[in-house]
């Protein structure tokens, strides 16, 4: 959906002027992907797929690293900097 088109819907479902409508929604998406990173981690440490990886180290895993790297992101609200290394961690998952 081009940017424009939900930030019109946004603007009609929700009055400017109260900045807290959209915390359930927020804190709805920061626990989705909590819960989305944790299970994407899951499976990529799962034996099966580290038996195929060249590093030994849980910390190394490009899984584990997304889902620290997911937690920086909700801790700093989805900064900028931080949302393009979060970015960057998931490209080579796709």
């Amino acid at each position: 959906m081009p940017d424009e088109v939900f930030e019109r819907m946004a603007r009609l479902i929700s009055p400017v002027d109260h900045i807290d409508v959209w915390g359930r929604q927020k804190e709805d998406l920061t626990q989705a992907l909590q819960l989305l990173a944790v299970h994407v981690v899951g499976i990529g440490l799962s034996p099966g797929l580290r038996t195929r990886s060249h590093s030994s180290a849980i910390e190394d895993f490009c899984f584990y690293q997304l889902q620290q790297c997911t937690g920086e992101l909700i801790r700093q609200s989805g900064a900028t900097a931080v949302l393009e290394v979060w970015l960057k961690q998931s490209a080579p998952l796709s």
